[in-house]
């Protein structure tokens, strides 16, 4: 059984000499070294519980692969004005603006993500995309060569795009579980146009001759700008939401073989504004 007490320091110091204080050890101080150390334990434990999430990502120094998923929405798709390529005399109406419903957009992604523990710019991540934009019906109007302010008949045709891109993306700031972000892409588009129709409205329509455009396809460099927030679930599951802007490129139907229209195509290029939800698994 140990005990401290005065008499045992006299009796110390007395029998073994004043140097041997300055190493004597009280027996108590066995039980006061573990409770400071459970203590600082205990306040380590309840600050790293406390900013985990920040810790376990943001202090990261090498590059970890992601895995995005997303599902959203085309909003709103516009063409702008043109006339028929090639341009003549006997055939040069022209087709004004073209606005697109609302359609389904699907994302898949991967790549790197790297980390720093600073609360601006604490996330970049580098990585390959996919989308598929469904198809789109778009209507616009004619406006005839010979009363080229008289709108006369109606155009509607169907596209859809499958773009490939590479896309860069940057946290801007940190606070809590919530971060902002911008993102750019730079890739490729499979533009697709189909089901290509005109519809007369006016008492002078029959001078308009119907092309009747096949449908075509075309591949195009491509682009996309987007701005959201991204939260941070847990350290391997992040949630987006954000808006892009698709710049699409061009599409080209075949060649018309209708009489005053033969070897006539319809080409613009088309843009596009959607929202995206998405999620990220970070493979830590």
């Amino acid at each position: 059984m140990r005990f401290c007490s005065v008499k045992t320091w006299v009796v110390a110091f007395l029998l073994m000499g004043v140097p041997l204080l300055g190493n004597a050890k009280p027996c108590c101080s066995a039980s006061v070294k573990k409770t400071v150390t459970f203590k600082k334990n205990i306040a380590v434990n309840k600050q790293g519980k406390k900013r985990l999430p920040y810790r376990a990502i943001s202090s990261r120094r090498a590059p970890a692969w992601y895995l995005d998923v997303g599902l959203g929405g085309v909003l709103k798709q516009k063409m702008g004005s043109n006339y028929l390529l090639p341009i003549s005399n006997d055939a040069s109406d022209q087709y004004v603006s073209a606005k697109g419903k609302k359609v389904p957009l699907l994302l898949l992604g991967a790549g790197y993500v790297w980390s720093r523990a600073a609360a601006a710019f604490p996330f970049t991540s580098l990585g390959a995309e996919y989308s598929y934009a469904f198809a789109s019906k778009l209507l616009g109007a004619i406006n005839n060569k010979s009363t080229p302010e008289a709108h006369q008949n109606d155009y509607q045709f169907s596209a859809s795009h499958h773009n490939a891109r590479l896309v860069v993306k940057s946290d801007v700031y940190r606070w809590q579980q919530f971060l902002p972000y911008v993102a750019a892409g730079l890739g490729l588009s499979w533009n697709q146009v189909s089901n290509y129709k005109e519809i007369p409205i006016g008492t002078s329509a029959q001078e308009h001759t119907d092309p009747k455009f096949p449908s075509g396809n075309k591949l195009n460099f491509s682009y996309s700008l987007g701005t959201g927030i991204d939260y941070i679930f847990s350290k391997t599951l992040w949630g987006s939401l954000g808006y892009r802007y698709d710049q699409f490129a061009g599409f080209k139907t075949k060649p018309s073989a209708e009489e005053k229209n033969i070897g006539r195509v319809f080409s613009n290029k088309l843009s596009g504004h959607s929202v995206l939800l998405s999620l990220r698994y970070l493979f830590a």
